[in-house]
């Protein structure tokens, strides 16, 4: 963050291309798995939700802590009962 003010400061930045690199830091990447939004509610007015179909249990646990640690809390939809077991 330090280094996009500094680039904004110095004129190499717009306002709204330091906006948009400050938005792109907030991303997560939770390895090859998934790229998480957590400021998404803030921007959109409606949270990040992880879609669990196709998703192992350990992977959707992953994905939903990756989430609750960056926003302070996760939305996982559609999960089934394997889902329980994590």
């Amino acid at each position: 963050m330090k280094e996009i003010l500094e680039r904004l400061l110095a004129g190499e930045f717009s306002v709204d291309e330091a906006l948009r690199a400050l938005e792109a830091e907030r991303v997560v990447e939770v390895g090859d798995l998934a790229r998480l939004d957590p400021d998404r509610v803030r921007r959109k007015g409606v949270p990040e939700v992880i879609y669990a179909p196709g998703k192992s249990p350990a992977d959707t646990a992953r994905l939903a802590t990756a989430m609750s640690e960056a926003a302070g809390f996760a939305l996982v939809s559609r999960v089934d009962a394997g889902h329980d077991e994590v």
